[in-house]
């Protein structure tokens, strides 16, 4: 692959902010990593269980290392800019969101990450469980049938379930994207080992893996890929040192979003290991595949895109098309650019996979937006802008904020957004987190994610913007709604509207820190959050 390489610090990308930030990942959740050339191999050593849920809905929660598990107890100030409020109390009528437990296994951790809905308004969610709790677990690919009301489809796998072992062995499977094509038929994207039994280190390297779902019955739809399955092995991840000396597999092939077009044409956004020999740090990476997961060869290098800026570690987070044919995407990396700083990163693809550069800076934004640590993890069209959910802080020792920018059409921070085009949101001084943001009708912005209103306790957050940025107090007071979702490190992993418009479906984590002692009956578990959208 050639790897399209910015250096961005020549191009002035702007004013950098004096900062001490260590640059790391608010919530070290980099996963990346290996690859060769955009192989495709058949994978032999698929085995497609299933399980039920238990009828107690007994909770559960922790963190069980499954990713962006973060914790969200920091402590501390918080930002100088932003709005306080939980909308727990009301002047007037607060719509509160339903939650439903959801535990794929009760005696072992699991959860959900992200949602699609299908023409006929059923609902596919993709997720992981462990087959029991602790290091030696096995991580399998979990795709749920759900109707609107968050009641299972039995005929769905077993009981609405269908769990997928693609990789027999190890915690590094993990499935975060999910699409229906107009056919009906499921694709579900992720990660899985390379090869489990290697030794040491080595079988915790990643490939990337598509796979299709029927969605009556939930087998393997094998008319896609080699038998159902597309494997996607861009680089080989390779061995090092972190900073603390201990031993780490550096840039395994990572997945994190998976979108789909109106000609069922599939979009791959995550990262791999740079081609250079000596290089252990991630490329970010864009895959196109025809409706059955084969790479499209017009597109950028024989169906890869991969972009480097000034050889620092990138990560990615969703990537979307857009309505004429181009590409989104979004993340944040800390480079020589930043500073060292963690700042957002945008880039935008023409429809061949090459780098817009009417957008940003030569195709890129990346920018310096709070002096502390400031991320990109969703981001939607908004008109002809865009709009991002994330998190950040100015102060490097303060907890982090919900923060939501907007860009315009040209790549460039929309100042006429929140507070010169950054909406930060805390809402009691301790962390808050958002990861999915969603475009209404109106061009109000709803953010979803994580809000810690007393120490210690982590809850499900929606926040509500509107057009501008500003708070939408006709969603709750100040905007806000934090809710408890039965553990004390919740979180809201990703949402979906319906067709309809009429309501927000949402899929979360019922957790706890990554200190808390799991046992059978109490445990990480997956739960439905609904919310009535009344506009």
């Amino acid at each position: 692959m050639n790897t399209r390489t910015l250096q961005l610090f020549a191009l002035s990308l702007g004013t950098l902010l004096a900062c001490g930030d260590d640059g790391s990942s608010a919530d070290g959740d980099d996963s990346s990593s290996s690859g060769q050339t955009g192989d495709e191999t058949s994978l032999t050593t698929l085995s497609t269980t299933q399980t039920t849920v238990d009828d107690s809905g007994s909770e559960s929660g922790s963190s069980s290392g499954v990713a962006d598990s973060s914790s969200g107890t920091d402590d501390g100030g918080s930002s100088s800019e932003s709005e306080s409020g939980s909308g727990s109390e009301s002047g007037g009528e607060v719509v509160e969101p339903t939650v439903i437990p959801l535990p794929i296994d009760a005696g072992t951790p699991d959860q959900l990450f992200t949602a699609a809905f299908a023409d006929d308004d059923t609902v596919f969610a993709v997720g992981v469980v462990d087959d029991v709790i602790g290091g030696d677990a096995n991580r399998s690919s979990v795709v749920v049938k759900l109707n609107a009301d968050g009641t299972l489809d039995d005929a769905f796998g077993v009981g609405g379930i269908a769990v997928f072992d693609i990789a027999d062995g190890g915690t590094q499977e993990s499935v975060r994207g999910v699409v229906v094509q107009s056919s009906g038929r499921v694709v579900v994207a992720g990660v899985a080992e390379h090869d489990p039994t290697a030794p040491d280190l080595l079988a915790t390297d990643t490939d990337i893996v598509l796979f299709a779902v029927d969605p009556i019955t939930g087998e393997l739809d094998t008319t896609f890929g080699d038998e159902g399955i597309r494997i996607f092995d861009p680089n080989d991840a390779v061995e090092g040192v972190n900073g603390r000396g201990t031993p780490v597999l550096n840039a395994r092939d990572a997945l994190w979003s998976l979108a789909v077009d109106g000609d069922d044409q599939l979009l791959l956004h995550g990262g791999t290991r740079n081609d250079g020999d000596e290089r252990t740090d991630t490329d970010w990476l864009v895959i196109r595949t025809d409706a059955d997961g084969a790479l499209v060869e017009g597109f950028a290098d024989g169906g890869m895109f991969t972009l480097d800026i000034d050889e620092a570690n990138g990560s990615a987070r969703n990537g979307r098309f857009l309505a004429d044919g181009s590409i989104l995407c979004g993340g944040y990396a800390a480079t020589l650019s930043s500073g060292g700083i963690t700042s957002p990163v945008a880039y935008k693809l023409t429809p061949e996979g090459e780098l817009d550069e009417s957008f940003g800076v030569l195709g890129v934004f990346h920018e310096v937006v709070l002096a502390g640590i400031s991320e990109i993890y969703d981001l939607a069209p908004q008109g002809d802008s865009f709009v991002t959910a994330g998190y950040g802080r100015n102060d490097p020792d303060a907890p982090l904020d919900a923060l939501s920018l907007r860009l315009g059409a040209d790549g460039q921070i929309d100042a006429s957004y929140g507070d010169s085009g950054s909406a930060i949101i805390d809402v009691a001084g301790f962390a808050d987190q958002v990861r999915t943001v969603l475009v209404l009708p109106d061009d109000g912005v709803l953010l979803l994610g994580n809000s810690t209103e007393t120490e210690g306790d982590v809850d499900g957050f929606i926040a509500a913007r509107t057009v501008d940025g500003a708070p939408d107090e006709t969603f709750a007071p100040a905007g806000v709604q934090v809710f408890d979702i039965g553990g004390t490190n919740d979180t809201i992993n990703g949402g979906v509207i319906s067709p309809d418009g009429s309501l927000l479906f949402m899929v979360a984590r019922k957790g706890y820190a990554n200190d808390f002692p799991q046992t059978e009956t109490e445990n990480q578990d997956a739960a439905i959050v609904l919310l009535p959208l009344g506009r």
